[in-house]
């Protein structure tokens, strides 16, 4: 099968804050680093929804975006399609679609459709090829009526389905899904995973990356499970895997 995503050796860094004293008596000593990833390897292929999972703090959402090409990797690579995102950037971000865990870049004033139409021009979308994409993707979500709200009358599930919506406007190959479950209730979550599922599967090219705390979710949509813990792997295979590493991991923690 094709491989869609694929990660090597990524590894990232980040400057810790000096204490006041420290930067009055020691101004030129060098900054403590903190290792938010650590040697990250994995692959994906067509039409696979792996899952990322890790405690808060871990460096799951780091990872996403340096996979999203919004923040700079200090080492390693990352390859969609077979091509480079250091070196073809601006390709592979047309084919990405990300959905964050915290949501601030829509405009407040403006109702939801109209924030669409906004964001499929920067798609490079236009015309009735946009209209008609909105209208499907709102009619796919219900959400026709809400779309006619100002935004910023919007609760916070709402946003979060706007959010996704936005996502599949441009039809990414790539969705990168960080905590796309919270703020909704029980009945929109499966909705969504459902909509996540079938767009996966409905093009040979198409992949993703769920992030989620939820492991409930992991046996319903995802194949494959990428632990990390303190910024390094802490496991990588299938998700019945994944349940015995779990087990191994309650029992080796009631022994201690």
């Amino acid at each position: 099968m094709q491989t869609v995503i694929e990660v090597k050796n990524i590894e990232k860094t980040f400057k810790l804050n000096k204490s006041l004293a420290k930067q009055f008596f020691a101004p030129f000593s060098h900054w403590e680093k903190f290792y938010a990833l650590k040697n990250i390897s994995f692959s994906i292929e067509a039409g696979q929804i792996l899952a990322l999972v890790g405690a808060n703090g871990s460096g799951k959402t780091t990872l996403i975006r340096i996979i999203a090409d919004l923040l700079l990797a200090d080492q390693g690579t990352v390859n969609i399609a077979g091509q480079n995102i250091k070196s073809n950037g601006c390709q592979i971000r047309k084919k990405i679609g990300y959905i964050s865990s915290d949501e601030r870049s829509f405009f407040w004033r403006l109702t939801g459709k109209e924030n669409l139409k906004f964001f499929g021009c920067l798609y490079g979308l236009s015309g009735r090829l946009l209209e008609r994409r909105i209208d499907c993707c709102l009619a796919e979500f219900d959400f026709e009526k809400e779309s006619r709200k100002l935004f910023r009358d919007y609760s916070a599930g709402m946003r979060k389905k706007l959010t996704i919506i936005r996502a599949l406007l441009h039809q990414p190959h790539i969705l990168l899904l960080d905590e796309v479950t919270n703020s909704l209730d029980l009945e929109s979550a499966e909705k969504i995973k459902d909509i996540i599922k079938k767009y996966i599967c409905a093009a040979p090219s198409r992949a993703a990356i769920w992030s989620t705390h939820r492991f409930e979710e992991l046996n319903q949509l995802c194949e494959k499970v990428l632990m990390i813990e303190q910024g390094r792997v802490a496991f990588l295979g299938n998700v019945s895997q994944f349940s015995y590493y779990l087990k191994k991991q309650k029992q080796l923690s009631r022994a201690m």
